[in-house]
């Protein structure tokens, strides 16, 4: 969705392109990503970055435990470590502190689209971490694309104090709250 925005040949959503994508960004073990490994591809197109995370590292080794084995917990640990590594070596500020709904709104103000890490309770009544992508913040209103099935779709909007929640969903799951911006190439 990202990079569709930006991109007036858009990367093509491919089964092949969605595959080195996923391979990319995904943690070891957790079949989903945090905010570094979400970065990659985005760094990898020429993006510029901003990343925004709460807490290192992003989830905790009890957390990793209640999921997943010794072994796979340090190895998604050691998958988020070396995303970051790689982004600050780049260049690309982490700011380490839980985003909020106001930074949502200065990025795209700024001209930065929001990739915002949100609990999925809100939308679809699963306790889970989820990224959706947010395009307009107004007074009363929040506005997001959300690729996850069946009530995902784009174009979604809640009320301001609900994004709020869904933002914070994420710590209440035991995870950083984060929050990554991009602007195209």
């Amino acid at each position: 969705m990202t990079r569709a925005y930006w991109e007036r040949d858009p990367f093509q959503l491919s089964r092949v392109n969605e595959f080195r994508t996923w391979r990319r960004t995904c943690l070891i073990g957790v079949g989903g990503t945090d905010a570094f490994g979400l970065s990659l591809p985005l760094l990898d197109a020429g993006y510029e970055l901003r990343v925004f995370n709460e807490a290192l590292p992003t989830l905790p080794h009890d957390l990793l435990l209640t999921f997943l084995t010794e072994e796979d917990a340090r190895l998604t640990e050691l998958a988020s470590r070396m995303a970051r590594e790689e982004l600050e070596a780049a260049g690309v500020e982490v700011v380490q502190r839980a985003p909020s709904l106001d930074d949502v709104e200065a990025g795209l103000e700024g001209g930065w689209v929001p990739l915002c890490l949100v609990g999925m309770q809100e939308v679809h009544e699963e306790e889970i971490p989820h990224w959706v992508v947010a395009f307009a913040v107004d007074e009363e209103q929040v506005r997001f694309h959300d690729p996850y099935p069946p009530a995902g779709r784009e174009g979604l909007s809640v009320p301001r104090a609900r994004f709020a929640k869904m933002l914070d969903d994420i710590h209440a799951l035991g995870a950083s709250r984060a929050l990554v911006l991009a602007r195209g190439p």
